[in-house]
């Protein structure tokens, strides 16, 4: 059926047994209900195009060249396409047995429960989407140019592909079967929850990422080079990365299953709780503080390094090594615990070092070249030796100092005092003009 000029306007077409053809030229197309046993091809080069409920037993296919697409409820055994190239595209409940694949090429997406067998493709030039619920029997691909994409409930079967050149990226719940993989060249990405059964990688070029809930059954990689970094209670199976180069980092819970990396090149990074299961544990800021709020577990080997700010945890556990640094700035620190390694505090150029209980089964080795070190707890080795190096003014104060072998304490410009002290062998050494005592 097609109209060179002017409207077409159908009630109820059924071709119970064929294919149903409309095609308008220059007007709209407006049908109540359509059923075809094989396939329904929709095309309209000039006008809107509403069809409240349609049927296909195969293929479904409606294009629009410079009109608005509305579809109700639809149906397809097979395939669903829907092209529009000029003008908004609005989507009721559209299942289809197998790919459903929308194209916007100047107009935005808008659609309430969108489902396919297989793959579910959705692209947009200029517009924008949004849609409430998104089914993929296998796999999600996000295609968007221009505007800002928000999906409450996204779900595939495999792979999650997500990308936007400039716009912002919202999913309040998306699950996948696969991968999660989510790109926006400018602009933010914000999740309440989100799951995947592999991989899990979310970058922002130019924007901020906020994750509050997100689980990822292998690998998980938060990144952005500038923008801010918001992670709620995250977790993965194996490595764990959260970085950005130019921004803030906040995280209230992250565990990796493997190793866990949390760095940015300038910001601040403040973490609530972090531990990682198997490996290591690697937290680093060049230019901004450091704030552990809560507690520091690593399955392996620590290193929490910040150059230029303050270095400020409350408690921190690992199994073997941990190394703490800071090139300019305080080290506060209240309680730490290496069960088969040791533990080293190290301000380079400037900075105190201000601890309550340091314990480890081997060496503790604490020094700064430009502040004191002061402890109201315990500083203990278990198994090997304790060294304590002031070079700056303020000396060393320590309330206890144990250790199984040697104890060294050398105070370039102030005072040793310490309450209790025991060792195999205990070298104190003060110096004051030049002479040691």
């Amino acid at each position: 059926i097609s109209s060179n000029l002017g409207n077409l306007t159908i009630g109820t077409l059924n071709s119970t047994a064929g294919s149903t053809v409309l095609t308008a030229e220059n007007g709209n197309i407006g049908i109540t209900a359509v059923d075809a046993g094989q396939n329904i091809d929709v095309t309209d080069n000039a006008g809107n195009v509403n069809i409240t409920t349609a049927n296909a037993g195969n293929n479904l296919a409606v294009a629009a060249g410079n009109g608005d697409v509305t579809l109700t409820t639809v149906d397809a055994g097979n395939n669903i396409s829907v092209n529009n190239k000029k003008g908004k595209i609005s989507l009721g409940s559209i299942t289809s047995g197998k790919a459903l694949e929308l194209t916007a090429v100047n107009g935005s997406i808008d659609g309430n429960t969108l489902k396919s067998g297989t793959l579910t493709s959705l692209y947009y030039k200029d517009g924008g989407l949004t849609v409430d619920k998104i089914f993929a029997g296998e796999d999600f691909v996000l295609k968007g140019m221009n505007g800002d994409t928000w999906i409450d409930y996204a779900d595939s079967g495999a792979n999650m592909d997500l990308s936007v050149i400039n716009g912002n990226l919202t999913i309040n719940n998306m699950i996948s079967g696969s991968n999660i993989n989510a790109f926006i060249e400018s602009g933010d990405f914000y999740t309440k929850k989100a799951e995947s059964a592999d991989d899990m990688t979310l970058n922002s070029r130019n924007g901020n990422i906020s994750v509050v809930n997100g689980v990822a059954g292998n690998r998980m990689t938060l990144e952005t080079i500038n923008g801010d970094l918001f992670a709620g209670n995250v977790k993965s199976g194996d490595d764990m990365l959260i970085t950005t180069d130019k921004g803030n980092i906040v995280i209230d819970e992250a565990f990796g299953g493997n190793n866990l990396n949390v760095r940015t090149t300038v910001g601040d990074i403040e973490v609530g709780n972090a531990r990682s299961g198997k490996g290591n544990l690697i937290v680093n800021t060049d230019i901004g503080s450091l704030k552990i709020k809560g507690e520091m577990e690593s399955g392996k080997d620590s290193l929490i390094l910040v150059n230029e700010g303050t270095l400020a945890i409350d408690k921190v556990k690992v199994f073997k090594d941990l190394v703490v640094t800071t090139n300019i700035g305080d080290i506060i620190i209240n309680k730490i615990l290496s069960e088969a390694g040791n533990i080293n505090l190290s301000a380079e150029t400037s900075g105190n070092l201000l601890v309550g209980e340091v314990i480890a089964d081997q060496d503790v080795n604490l020094s700064t070249s430009g502040g004191k070190i002061d402890s109201n707890g315990r500083i203990e080795s278990m198994s090997a030796n304790v060294n304590l190096v002031s070079e700056g003014r303020g000396g060393i104060n320590v309330h206890e100092l144990l250790a199984r072998k040697d104890v060294k304490g050398l105070a370039e410009d102030g005072d040793i005092m310490i309450t209790r002290l025991n060792g195999r062998n205990v070298v104190l050494v003060v110096n004051h003009d030049g002479n040691s005592v």
